[in-house]
């Protein structure tokens, strides 16, 4: 409808005319009906066009019992394609989406195909009723070959979106979230028209109302059985609108139930917008599934740093959480389910409550719940909170598992993690050692947690600016993944590479460093399927290089793209995106962009203030490139309070001022050339030859870095010497 309003040709392609919709289609829309095949021809007409998909396109297309009927019409489709020559093909539902595709592929059409997925894909097809069927149990692994083939994939929520990215393997720059258009003119028409159903008339008890087709994905259940609860308390009644196969199993639960009597499924009706105007409440059960799907996720995440049998307790934890929030007997919905807003975290502290008296006879299972919480606080840079819990994990872990137990090398690793990211330093040290001991007595010497360990560890001795032994950790966790994957290319190895190359850069190795940071670019870009969040922090540390180095340009481009990346991958409130921003930050004024500094501080130092980070260490890494900024604009106030931040908060964690490293170096040049700016030349000098000594000590007398504060050196000698010519020296002061 929206299309036509806007005065363009549609063509409605379907598979097949017919069902309850068919009257709603609009005037003036090319209704066009395929033409379909016999399953035989079907599935070896798929088969010839997509040779290279064989392996993933046997079990749900080639052998499956019964072939998706999308299939049939494959043939038609491409002959539709090569006579319409549409502008452009939007399809829609999972099997409609890959013949699209195909057909594209299959006509040598350049038209570019925009596929819309409907449903959380994964949990779909994972549902008993569908997993049995191969058409949808090995659904996901051909959407995963196939979709890359279009040119964009719009998922209708986030959920679905991530689901599509994190449990299919979609690359996440070719989804985006595109809601669905539910609020128009037929909706308010719709609402307008009387009502007549005898339970919805004055004086009636309430009437709760769902909508959707009768199959696993709506859930509609565990809405029964929440229904039965509130029924039993006051008078209430239910209405589900909707068809599907489903019916028989929802009317029998309702007798089982025993509220038959105040249940009405009329089935589907083409208007169902009367009865949400009269409804007194409006429920969309489907979120059961998006919440169970959340945490399927999140487990599959966490599978890969343990062993197989992680896929049994990841199926124990999802139970976990589905009897916390969705049984009947759950204190969620008397906590919660009043109205009240409900953040993530809340979910999760809720979670974690009942973590103690519902898995009390299982410990093991205790642990690697906490664990996931963990992760998931982490994941949102709720710091401190996902130390509180991997601390529970920990204490579990100790008092109930033996030692050989590979959960409590991963409780020590996780408590290690959480003391890092609070900037503890010191206390992270010996969990990261003790996970590390308890990891090579009870894992695999190649076992890729082991590795992270070394890889994590290598980071916090780099930040403690122990370099020599941070190179030693990192090559170690190197070792243990090259050796695992046998020359193959892998996140963490890229990630390790990654690292390395901040070693190198912090021990003034700029060559070895880019090579390193090249190196990492170069195996992620060998893994295209999906983008990771940790090359972000490969062209951070690349743009230093390219900074220190005066191209200007190029870290500027590093810096650009690795606040992309962080955006998509972390959200734009995280806390590491603080610390990114801060780079641009630096490029930005180096490329005299003044109109993109101001907003991109403020944003840094918001995001700080939000996780309470603005007077932590962590937000020395803004201070220092918005003091860069102040003293480009001559605002030597804001610059000099800037600075005396950046100081304090080393301070805090006991940064000696003469370390050798480029942030001490470019603290003493700021210092300098403020001085400098306000006519202080004297005062400027020894601080501008600190920066210059610790430059050369680091990288050398050619670097664009060291010659840019050696001519800030000689700048002060030269008017320091013409005062003193004129008899106008400043007076020395204090500091």
């Amino acid at each position: 409808r929206g299309f036509l309003a806007q005065g363009r040709d549609i063509d409605l392609v379907v598979c097949r005319a017919k069902g309850a919709s068919l009257a709603d289609v609009p005037a003036g829309e090319n209704l066009i009906e395929l033409e379909d095949v016999s399953g035989l021809r079907a599935r070896w007409g798929t088969l010839l066009g997509n040779i290279r998909h064989f392996p993933v396109l046997l079990r749900p297309v080639l052998l499956a019992k019964k072939v998706a009927p999308e299939i049939a019409c494959i043939a038609s489709l491409q002959r539709y394609l090569a006579t319409a020559k549409p502008d452009v093909v939007l399809s829609a539902i999972t099997y409609a989406n890959l013949i699209g595709i195909w057909a594209k592929q299959m006509s040598g059409s350049t038209v570019p195909v925009v596929v819309s997925e409907r449903i959380a894909l994964s949990t779909y097809c994972a549902a008993p009723s569908n997993y049995r069927k191969w058409k949808w149990r090995y659904l996901p692994a051909l959407v995963n070959r196939t979709y890359p083939g279009a040119d964009a994939v719009v998922a209708v929520s986030h959920d679905a979106a991530e689901e599509l990215v994190t449990r299919v393997g979609v690359d996440r720059q070719l989804v985006a979230t595109i809601h669905n258009p539910v609020v128009d003119s037929m909706l308010h028409n719709g609402a307008k028209q009387p009502l007549e159903h005898p339970w919805f008339t004055p004086g009636s008890p309430p009437v709760i109302l769902a909508a959707g087709r009768l199959t696993e994905q709506k859930d509609f259940p565990t809405l029964m059985r929440a229904f039965a609860l509130v029924h039993a308390q006051r008078p209430v009644r239910l209405v589900i609108l909707g068809e599907g196969r489903l019916r028989p199993d929802l009317q029998q639960l309702a007798n089982d139930l025993g509220i038959q009597a105040d249940v009405d499924m009329p089935g589907f009706v083409g208007n169902p917008f009367q009865f949400m105007a009269h409804a007194s409440l409006l429920v969309l059960s489907l979120v059961g599934g998006i919440l169970a799907s959340t945490w399927q996720a999140r487990r599959a995440e966490q599978a890969a740093l343990l062993a197989q049998a992680e896929q049994t307790k990841a199926e124990k934890i999802n139970a976990f959480y589905k009897n916390v929030f969705m049984s009947p007997s759950s204190q969620w919905l008397s906590s919660y389910g009043k109205g009240a807003d409900v953040s993530i975290e809340q979910v999760l502290d809720f979670a974690g409550s009942q973590v103690d008296s519902k898995l009390a006879s299982e410990p093991a299972l205790q642990v690697d719940v906490l664990d996931t919480l963990a992760l998931a606080f982490q994941g949102m840079g709720v710091y401190r909170k996902a130390l509180e819990v991997a601390r529970r994990a920990l204490e579990t872990a100790q008092r109930q598992l033996p030692a050989t137990s590979p959960l409590l090398a991963v409780a020590e690793y996780r408590v290690a993690q959480g003391y890092y990211l609070t900037t503890e330093l010191e206390q992270a040290e010996p969990h990261y050692l003790r996970a590390i001991s308890l990891a090579r007595e009870s894992m695999p010497a190649d076992a890729e947690v082991l590795a992270l360990m070394h890889n994590d560890l290598a980071v916090l001795y780099g930040d403690q600016h122990r370099l020599g032994e941070a190179e030693r950790e990192q090559q170690s966790a190197l070792d243990i993944l090259r050796r695992r994957m046998q020359g193959k290319p892998f996140p963490a190895i890229a990630i390790g590479i990654g690292n390395l190359g901040f070693l190198r850069m912090q021990r003034g190795n700029l060559k070895g460093a880019m090579d390193a940071f090249d190196s990492a670019e170069s195996m992620f870009a060998q893994m295209p399927d999906r983008e990771f969040a940790e090359k972000a922090i490969v062209l951070y540390n690349r743009s230093v290089v390219h900074t220190v180095n005066g191209e200007y340009a190029q870290a500027d481009a590093d810096a650009r793209q690795a606040v992309q990346i962080a955006e998509k991958q972390y959200g734009r409130d995280h806390p590491l995106l603080a610390t990114i921003l801060a780079r641009r930050i630096e490029t930005a004024v180096d490329m005299n962009e003044a109109d993109s500094v101001s907003p991109l501080v403020q944003r840094a130092r918001g995001i700080n203030a939000t996780h309470h980070n603005s007077d932590k260490p962590t937000s020395a890494r803004v201070e220092l490139p918005a003091a860069y900024w102040y003293l480009a604009r001559r605002d030597f106030a804001q610059a000099s309070k800037a600075l005396d931040t950046v100081e304090r908060l080393r301070r805090q964690v006991q940064v000696p001022d003469d370390r050798l490293d480029r942030v001490s170096a470019r603290i003493w040049a700021l210092r300098g050339e403020l001085l400098l700016a306000q006519g202080k030349p004297a005062q400027a000098r020894p601080l501008l030859q600190r920066a210059v000594d610790m430059e050369r000590k680091l990288y050398g007398p050619d670097v664009a870095e060291t010659r840019r504060f050696q001519a800030l050196l000689d700048k002060a000698g030269e008017a320091n010497a013409e005062e003193a010519a004129q008899g106008t020296r400043d007076p020395p002061q204090d500091g």
